[in-house]
């Protein structure tokens, strides 16, 4: 196998950016290994103003449901992520739930919803794929949102969702919508490979 130095993947990187950029649709580039993958994912995500993932494992249902409502985007694998099984799109399509504020909602129904995804119930939430639940409060602890979401209630409607830190439990950000996707591991009954 050939190295590619650093001069070299820039200008491999910006090229293929200049690419993406003038054409719609979705992109996959599977390299090598993970510094080839992430190097390239850092250059792209510098050069490209089209949304970029990086996926260095199996890849999370939440980039394959960007990357299903995605105009354009581009995926940079390693072969492990790209080999990976992943949910067929109609049952990927079924199988998420989009809460926005405002939205009536029933609570008791989003937390069994939860448990039959893969969300571990606890008191307060410490881990990823946790969920707590106190009176009109739901918070949620997933590994594809960048901090905890805290669902607020009132009776069956959303009243308002937000960010917040873990350690402080302090609000960081209000947010409109949020998705929840399954994340127990066996919860698709059929699976194919990214390129099927």
């Amino acid at each position: 196998m050939k190295h590619i130095d650093l001069k070299t993947l820039a200008l491999f990187s910006l090229d293929i950016a200049s690419f993406i950029e003038k054409e719609k649709g979705i992109f996959i580039f599977l390299c090598d290994n993970y510094a080839s993958a992430k190097g390239l994912f850092d250059n792209l995500s510098f050069f490209s103003s089209k949304k970029i993932f990086f996926c260095e494992e199996i890849i999370p249902v939440s980039i394959l449901y960007d990357l299903r409502h995605a105009d354009s985007a581009a995926l940079v694998t390693t072969p492990l992520s790209f080999f990976s099984k992943v949910p067929e799109s109609d049952s990927l399509l079924k199988s998420f739930i989009h809460i926005k504020k405002g939205l009536n909602f029933s609570r008791d129904k989003l937390i069994e919803t939860l448990i039959e995804y893969g969300y571990e119930r606890t008191n307060i939430i410490e881990n990823e794929n946790e969920f707590a639940v106190r009176g009109e409060i739901i918070d949620i602890n997933n590994a594809d949102s960048p901090y905890p979401v805290r669902i607020d209630f009132f009776d069956e409607t959303v009243e308002d969702l937000r960010y917040f830190d873990l350690n402080t439990q302090l609000s960081i950000k209000s947010i409109d919508t949020f998705t929840v996707f399954p994340v127990k591991s066996n919860y698709y009954p059929k699976t194919l490979n990214i390129s099927e």
